[in-house]
């Protein structure tokens, strides 16, 4: 059965982004705006992203009664500035909530809601970083319905966001019709097995993705297979990243090692047991062992440990 959408905010207050996302649905709180006074409509319908993003952010937060975020409205600033000037064509905008240069106040999904509303009539916008705040699954049913409304937009960073196989899903199935995005970056949201298999069966039908994040997200063996096969048939990926997926093959490692098929000084990875369980750590014996350095004593220069090089010397062709 598909997941239920999480509930809309703006109805009421909302427990954890879990019991949100199992919420019924409702009529979301942005599709209510006419039904409010003619005055507020009109008031709406007159304010513009023309009129500077910041002035209509804040009108927007005092309208729904939310309460602003300083750090959206530092940088809304900034880019009605860049406006100004001119630059209005091709922009990124960056609300990561990892920024050390000013200060962050972490984006809600309450935040995403009146950000969403604004960013769905900002054409000259294309790009859009949300990563490290706290979005959650409400804040991912606001990223699909933006999605659906803003055909402009073609890179998306969700990263870190606290998004769950629900709020997977809904982003996964919103990018059936979608055909602007060309990146989204998902990574570090724990989607699991079930969110990922809805990404797979996504890239069945969308043609126009050309990147996909989705490392760290505690992928399954299901999903990882499901994307195996589907890659063999989609053309348009250009990249695909489903690193440190969640597989119980630590063992089809562990046991080549101890018999030596396996050398450890020729693996990445070496075991270790918690509570009977075998878990893989990463060490730096990987194929490009010496790709980011370069050891102060002993071989520098090993086959095994750099295959990428041993096979195609650095200079010559292939």
């Amino acid at each position: 059965m598909a997941a239920q959408p999480p509930r809309p905010v703006g109805e009421r207050s909302m427990g954890s982004s879990r019991e949100a996302a199992r919420a019924p649905a409702r009529s979301p709180a942005w599709a209510s705006t006419q039904a409010s006074t003619p005055g507020a409509a009109l008031a709406v319908q007159r304010e513009s992203p023309e009129s500077g993003l910041q002035k209509h952010y804040s009108n927007l937060c005092m309208e729904k009664s939310q309460k602003i975020n300083p750090f959206i409205l530092h940088i809304l600033q900034e880019v009605d500035e860049e406006i100004k000037k001119g630059l209005a064509a091709g922009i990124t905008l960056n609300i990561a909530g990892n920024n050390r240069l000013v200060p962050v106040e972490r984006v809600t999904g309450e935040d995403f809601w009146i950000l969403s509303k604004i960013l769905k009539n900002c054409l000259y916008i294309n790009g859009l970083d949300v990563g490290y705040n706290l979005l959650c699954d409400v804040g991912a049913y606001y990223a699909a319905k933006l999605l659906q409304k803003q055909l402009n937009l073609i890179y998306l960073n969700l990263m870190f966001n606290d998004i769950g196989p629900e709020g997977g899903e809904l982003i996964a199935k919103v990018l059936h019709k979608n055909r602007t995005l060309k990146y989204l970056r998902m990574t570090g949201n724990k989607i699991e097995n079930k969110g990922g298999m809805f990404f797979a069966a996504m890239l069945q039908i969308n043609s126009s993705l050309e990147k996909l994040d989705l490392g760290d997200c505690d992928l399954g063996m299901q999903s990882v297979i499901a994307f195996a096969t589907v890659l063999t048939q989609n053309q348009a990926i250009k990249a695909i990243n489903l690193n440190r997926p969640i597989l119980y093959s630590e063992q089809a490692y562990s046991d080549l090692i101890q018999m030596g098929c396996l050398k450890p000084d020729n693996t990445d990875v070496e075991p270790f047991v918690v509570d009977g369980r075998v878990y893989l750590a990463e060490v730096s014996n990987g194929l490009k062992k010496h790709y980011y350095w370069t050891s102060t004593y002993g071989e520098s220069y090993d086959h095994s440990s750099n295959a990428g090089f041993a096979l195609v010397p650095v200079g010559q062709q292939p």
